[in-house]
């Protein structure tokens, strides 16, 4: 959970660690810290900022969460449980900044790709009904809202799921 200038200097110390320790003859140390430098750059690719983009959106700095996002330059390579949560919060940013042709895919693949928190569930079928009713799309509005109205979900989504029936009814 390092940003990615974080992540280049401990990378560059492991691997200056790693070529010293073979200029001594050490060859375990270097292997070890040749080794930590690789898995660092593993763990880029496998979870990229995807986890303090998270933790900034929970804290209601979307600006930041917006920032660390768009540092993950190949999603497709993010582990297999962290691909939903990227574009459920891809979605989200690009939905709350009112370009919803943009965060209809992502909300859609969120869906797709696999297990998100109910939560997370209903939510993105009232942003796609919201989007789909902007469209004039009723029903399949109506078929994302009553996906949401279906799933377990927290008292603070029913006023979401509310609101969405109001603009599903004034679009």
């Amino acid at each position: 959970m390092y940003t990615t200038p974080v992540r280049f200097a401990i990378v560059a110390l492991a691997l200056a660690v790693s070529v010293m320790a073979l200029a001594w003859g050490e060859w375990p140390i270097a292997l070890l810290f040749l080794t930590a430098a690789l898995l660092m750059v593993a763990g880029y690719f496998r979870n990229g900022t995807l986890w303090l983009a998270s933790r900034a959106y929970r804290r209601q700095d979307l600006d930041k969460a917006e920032r660390l996002l768009s540092q993950i330059k190949a999603p497709h390579l993010l582990q297999r449980r962290a691909r939903p949560y990227y574009h459920f919060l891809s979605g989200i940013l690009t939905f709350r900044d009112g370009r919803h042709e943009e965060a209809e895919p992502h909300l859609t693949q969120a869906l797709s790709q696999g297990p998100l928190s109910p939560f997370s569930v209903c939510m993105s079928h009232c942003m796609l009904a919201i989007i789909q009713a902007s469209r004039g799309n009723h029903p399949q509005a109506r078929h994302h809202l009553d996906s949401a109205r279906a799933l377990p979900h927290p008292a603070e989504l029913d006023e979401m799921i509310a609101s969405t029936e109001e603009k599903i009814a004034t679009a």
